[in-house]
Parts: structure tokens; C-alpha cells; sequence
């Protein structure tokens, strides 16, 4: 009952994503829980911390240190910027904007990658007096979208993949034209739905909105090669590059190349750790312990078993039943808990590489549904709300068919190409 009282509680408090009464928030909740597990006997402080995937935390932190010193640069912001200037036509704007933040997506974090470019978005279509909606919409959408090419492009991957063992090379060579399709996709969905918007405006970006300060370039470059180290060793089979298991290889690579980047960076390390997710960290380690508790008292197996007579027997019919179960999950309850608790039943299916591929992608796809459906969608609203008023209504006549689209592609994709 301790279990199931406290499960209850934190994903209720993850689906509103705060209690405003009580002036407290999904990081917090899920600590609070933690801590009545451990005091009520549900697991000692020990077992407890055996819940915790460090693999997981070790990938996301590594992950993250990196990012933050490449953001200090404004590399992406100036990068993006070059880009765009080249276009000459809205239409062809938007393609790049959505093209180059699916491509950073896929390395640095879709939530990283929205933080720093909506701001660039935003001072772009005040200059060129466009409206704003279709550009921000087309940056979280292909985010969101792009975040699904890597295993390192989300914190929901990361969980599968230290899960799974899945090769990070064998799954980005198997779905990039899936999702490079994808981004195709909502790219020519959203020129159609803002077909007026992006007819009417001239593009003219001569000077740079954006300046990297000249001492950076000697970090970038650093740091440009460490990526490159990065990525390399990324590719390589585990067996060639560690003596590790492959669920162990990609946590090693990250925090390796987090902390060359600290070395390389040049930046004081204490201004640049600072401004790192810590109560992600928090977040996810409380979560691992709740839900241990709820996998151990039979919950979890109880879940799958009201759910598994639906699935059908055909292949695609297991996938598509899987498929929509985790698109509404992982937008009622978001998707990282959500995965946490489904990465479990894959294990049924007769291919359950290809079912955590289906996992990885349609849940990430998921986070276009709704405007509560990704941190990277609230995360561009809030930083753009000043500018551009993006209801339920106008993200959702676009996010809900890019979504269902998006995700019948995955399935069918999926079904089709052996793994």
C-alpha cells in the first residue's frame, strides 16, 4: 500500500507537473516519495540507492557538462544564424531552422537546443517582421522529432539505451531515414498550414545578430575536436573501443568527454557547472527508486497484463496497439516516467530490440502531441510568450497530425526493415 500510495502520488503530481498550493514540483515530489519508501520499510537506504541506473545518470550528466560548455560559446546560436542567412525565402528558412536544430537535437539534448535558439528564432522574425508561430513551432517540432536520431538525444533514449544495450551506431544508421522522413514531414505540413505567413515576407540578414567574442573560437575549436573524438568513439563497437558491456559504453564515453571538456573548455568550471540541470539528476534518481518499488510489489507486471489481450497477434498490430498506449502515456504522465515503467514489458515481445527502437522513436515523436508534451515545447512557449501567443488550439491542429503521422510512419517503418 506504501508503494502504491506513493506511486500514485508522484505521477499524478508529474502529470500536472507541479502542485502550485503547496508550492512544489515534480523533482521535489519525487524525493518526498523517496524518502517515505526508505522510512515506512519499503526498501533501506541501501537497496534504495541499488535502484538508482547510474548508467543513466552517468549518460546524462556527462551529456550535459558538455553541452554547457559548448552553449557558453553561443556556437549554436551563431552556427544556426550562418545558416539561415543563406535563405533567401521564408519557406527555405524555416527548412534550414528545422533541418540544423533536428541535427543539434540529436547530440546535445532537444531541451538544450530550444532554450538556445528560441531567442534567436524570435530576434529573426522581428527583423524581418514575419510571424513568429511557424518558425517556434517548427523548432520544437523538429527538436523533438530530430531528438529521436540518437540515443543521447533525450533523457528517455539515454534510459533505453543503458537499458536495452542497444549499439549506439547500429540504432542511428536503422533509423535515420525514418526520422529524416519525419522531419520531412512536419517540415511540409507546417509550410502548408502557414502557407500565407511564409508567402508574404522578404528575407533580408546581412549583419549578425549573434557574435561569438574572438578569444571563443580557440575553445570551439577544442571542443570541436573533442566532439569529433566523441562521435568517433560513439560509432565504434564496444568491444573494439572498451572491455565493457554496450549498456556500459556510452555512460563511459560521455562523462570521459564531460570532463576533457572542463580541462579544454577554459572557462571557470564552478560558473559553468552551475548552470546544469541538477534537479533532472534529482528527478531521475528519485524516480528509479519509485518505480523499483512498484516493479517489486507485482505493479508494474500488473499493468502489462491488462494491457497485453489488446495487443493482438500480428506484429504490427503488437507495435500499434504499444504505439498508442505510449503516445497518451507519455503525455499524461510524460514520457521519461513512462518509459521507466514500459521499458520492462518489451521484454514480451518476440524482437525486443525492435520494440525498444519502437519505444525510443514513438515516444519521443509523442512529445509533439500536445503543448504538455515535451519540456522543449513548454520550454519555447514560455521564452517566446512575449512575442507570440501559441494557444492549445493553434500547437495542437499542428502537433496532433504531425504526431499521428509521424508515429504510423515509425510503425510501419519498424514492421517493415529488419533490425
Amino acid at each position: 500500500m506504501v508503494s502504491l500510495s506513493v506511486f500514485l502520488l508522484v505521477y499524478i503530481v508529474i502529470s500536472f507537473r507541479q502542485v502550485r498550493i503547496l508550492n512544489q514540483n515534480s523533482s521535489s515530489v519525487v524525493l518526498l516519495g523517496t524518502v517515505i519508501l526508505v522510512i515506512f520499510g519499503v526498501f533501506t537506504l541501501e537497496e534504495a540507492f541499488s535502484s538508482i541506473d547510474v548508467n543513466t545518470i552517468v549518460l546524462l550528466l556527462g551529456t550535459m557538462i558538455f553541452s554547457a560548455y559548448v552553449e557558453r560559446t553561443k556556437f549554436f546560436e551563431a552556427t544556426s544564424l550562418w545558416f539561415i542567412s543563406k535563405a533567401k525565402k521564408p519557406r527555405v528558412m524555416l527548412g534550414i531552422l528545422m533541418f540544423v536544430s533536428g541535427f543539434f537535437s540529436s547530440f546535445f539534448v532537444n531541451d538544450t537546443v530550444c532554450i538556445l535558439l528560441t531567442p534567436l528564432v524570435v530576434a529573426i522574425t522581428r527583423k524581418i517582421n514575419a510571424n513568429p508561430i511557424p518558425f517556434l513551432l517548427g523548432l520544437v517540432m523538429s527538436a523533438n522529432i530530430g531528438s529521436a536520431m540518437t540515443l543521447i538525444g533525450n533523457p528517455q533514449n539515454m534510459i533505453i539505451a543503458t537499458s536495452s544495450g542497444l549499439p549506439f551506431y547500429k540504432y542511428f544508421i536503422y533509423v535515420l531515414p525514418m526520422v529524416f522522413l519525419s522531419l520531412l514531414i512536419a517540415y511540409l505540413f507546417i509550410l502548408f498550414m502557414f502557407r500565407r505567413d511564409l508567402n508574404n515576407v522578404e528575407v533580408v540578414i546581412k549583419e549578425s545578430i549573434y557574435r561569438i567574442p574572438q578569444p571563443y573560437w580557440f575553445i570551439i575549436y577544442r571542443l570541436g575536436l573533442l566532439f569529433l573524438l566523441f562521435v568517433f568513439m560513439l560509432f565504434l563497437p564496444s568491444e573494439k573501443l572498451l572491455n565493457v558491456p554496450e549498456s556500459q559504453k556510452l555512460p563511459i564515453i560521455a562523462i570521459t568527454v564531460g570532463a576533457l571538456a572542463i580541462v579544454v573548455g577554459r572557462f571557470r568550471p564552478d560558473d559553468t557547472l552551475r548552470v546544469i540541470d541538477w534537479t533532472l539528476i534529482l528527478f531521475f534518481s528519485g524516480l528509479f527508486i519509485v518505480v523499483e518499488a512498484v516493479r517489486e510489489v507485482g505493479i508494474v507486471e500488473s499493468m502489462y497484463s491488462f494491457i497485453k489481450p489488446y495487443f493482438g497477434n500480428s506484429e504490427i498490430s503488437k507495435y500499434s496497439v504499444f504505439s498508442l498506449i505510449t503516445i497518451l502515456g507519455s503525455n499524461i504522465v510524460s514520457n521519461v516516467p513512462y518509459v521507466m515503467i514500459a521499458k520492462s514489458w518489451v521484454r514480451e515481445f518476440v524482437n525486443p530490440d525492435k520494440a525498444y527502437v519502437l519505444l525510443a522513436v514513438v515516444s519521443t515523436f509523442a512529445g509533439n502531441l500536445t503543448i504538455i508534451g515535451s519540456v522543449a515545447n513548454i520550454i519555447v512557449l514560455e521564452k517566446s510568450k512575449s512575442v507570440a501567443k501559441i494557444d492549445f488550439w493553434t500547437y495542437s491542429k499542428v502537433g496532433i497530425p504531425i504526431t499521428i503521422i509521424t508515429s504510423i510512419l515509425a510503425v510501419i517503418y519498424i514492421t517493415i526493415i529488419p533490425f
